[in-house]
């Protein structure tokens, strides 16, 4: 038994990208900034550089460890070695996506813009981008929803993601949206680090649980970019098998 989806897949010689090309084309794209390149947001750069996507920012000051590699697409030799200094994380992956998009004759033109530096500068996004907020504590997402994102005219969506061992939850907001804006701020969602549970959100998950993540939020910005209708809340419990949703948006 066949369906349509097959057909969409490329014969020898075509282009091998031909299948994700169909979801939308190159003038529906906007740019991502990725803000946090850890568990989730290095699957959500993968992801979506194997999607199409034209130009991605990165945001993270943080360095590769060791204990990264183990739910992120980072490998142990991107954490330096005796006598090569340990590399950035945000360097990491751009040169982790260049070299995987170079390779063949149907290289990409894939821009990547790297920021490694702290705190995160105001007013640095690009027009009517898609904002990604991956980071692991609840006072610094709270502070980028503040200083950064709220009410930015810049930011055309906020996709902000947070996890546990076997769950996460993914927020979907407009920021120049009266009603998104009330709902994300609550304290309810944005509450303080202080109520949050120790330990970063990555240390306390397995790899296929950011995996899933990552997945979740591109299959979110594909909806943006195709003007389909988002949920602002998705709570995906693996354990349980179950997927809760809340608060249905239409298109921007």
């Amino acid at each position: 038994m066949t369906n349509a989806a097959d057909n969409l897949i490329p014969s020898p010689g075509v282009n091998p990208y031909k299948r994700q090309e169909l979801l939308f084309n190159d003038d529906l794209w906007r740019p991502v900034v990725i803000i946090g390149l850890g568990g989730i947001g290095s699957w959500v750069a993968f992801e979506l550089a194997k999607m199409g996507a034209r130009e991605l920012w990165f945001f993270d000051y943080d360095s590769v460890e060791v204990h990264n590699t183990c739910y992120s697409v980072y490998g142990r030799h991107q954490t330096g070695s005796p006598g090569k200094p340990v590399k950035k994380k945000v360097e990491a992956m751009k040169r982790f996506l260049h070299r995987w998009e170079s390779y063949g004759k149907f290289g990409r033109d894939l821009k990547i813009k790297t920021f490694y530096r702290a705190p995160l500068p105001e007013d640095i996004f690009p027009k009517l981008c898609i904002v990604v907020v991956a980071v692991d504590n609840m006072d610094a997402r709270k502070e980028i929803w503040e200083k950064n994102v709220r009410l930015n005219p810049r930011v055309f969506y906020l996709v902000e993601a947070r996890m546990g061992a076997e769950a996460s939850m993914i927020y979907t907001i407009r920021p120049m949206n009266d009603e998104d804006e009330r709902f994300y701020s609550s304290p309810s969602i944005l509450y303080p680090q202080s109520q949050a549970s120790p330990g970063t959100c990555a240390e306390q998950s397995f790899v296929y649980t950011a995996a899933m993540t990552g997945s979740i939020i591109t299959s979110q910005i594909k909806s943006i970019l195709l003007k389909e209708y988002c949920w602002s809340e998705i709570i995906c419990d693996l354990k349980n098998m179950k997927i809760t949703t809340r608060r249905l948006i239409s298109p921007a």
